[in-house]
């Protein structure tokens, strides 16, 4: 059936058709090529243990969401999150840029 496809997009013109199939070839070599990153990303954040506060809205009006991940939870009964320096990853998207 795909074949069937490829010739009727390509409109009988064989350097086409082969031009077609080998994008198709390339984009399916590149989602096996990238499919293990998907899949460990995917475990992180479906998968793992610490607690993900996930779809928090903000902004006015509150379209915008954010996922905040919280610390790991120690082994010690007393352990507290303020009681470390935690790395904090900020990621801002849309817009534009103007300087700096």
């Amino acid at each position: 059936h795909i074949g069937g496809v490829i010739f009727k997009a390509a409109e009988g013109d064989r350097a086409r058709m082969w031009k077609l199939v080998k994008e198709l070839v390339g984009a399916i070599w590149f989602n096996l090529a990238v499919a293990p990153l998907g899949v460990r990303i995917a475990s992180y954040y479906y998968l793992r243990s610490r607690a993900i506060l996930k779809d928090i809205p903000f902004g006015s009006p509150r379209n915008c969401t954010l996922d905040v991940h919280l610390c790991p939870k120690s082994a010690s009964p007393g352990h507290k999150c303020r009681a470390h320096k935690y790395p904090v990853v900020v990621f801002v998207y849309g817009g534009a840029w103007s300087s700096g």
